[in-house]
């Protein structure tokens, strides 16, 4: 908010399954600035939805973004 994204950013909470598929159908791309991931299995959710991701450069989310793919 203290970005002045908040027009064009939607920050949303615990969603179920159904809301995450009609978010990720509306999505321009999914924002992951995490600095500690386990595995990054949200950015992956976003990828298998076709959605294009931005991710910090955390090594588990690095890879499953496909960056560090040889």
């Amino acid at each position: 908010l203290e970005l002045g994204v908040s027009a064009r950013v939607e920050f949303v909470g615990l969603l179920d399954d159904h809301e995450l598929c009609e978010l990720y159908a509306r999505a321009a791309c999914a924002v992951f600035p995490s600095l500690r991931e386990g595995f990054g299995i949200p950015a992956l959710e976003a990828r298998l939805a076709s959605v294009p991701v931005a991710v910090s450069t955390s090594s588990a989310l690095r890879e499953v973004a496909g960056l560090d793919a040889p």
